[in-house]
């Protein structure tokens, strides 16, 4: 993935066109085309670790299966 991409994805995230969690798991998913310098970017770190914590969390369809209906 590229810097371009990752910018890309981060203003869909502000624009609410996706999930910020399913942005995160993107991006962490898609660093192989970055440099090692870039992959030691805090902010990639962070995201790193968001993804860890959060990665047994359902997303997508399988979320909507997960949430309680009145």
């Amino acid at each position: 993935m590229s810097k371009e991409q990752i910018v890309r994805i981060a203003r869909q995230v502000l624009a609410d066109e996706i999930d910020p969690l399913e942005a995160c798991r993107a991006i962490v998913r898609s660093q192989d085309g970055l440099s090692d310098t870039e992959r030691d970017d805090p902010d990639l770190t962070t995201l790193l670790a968001i993804e860890s914590e959060t990665d047994d969390l359902p997303m997508g369809r399988v979320r909507e299966l997960w949430i309680e209906r009145p």
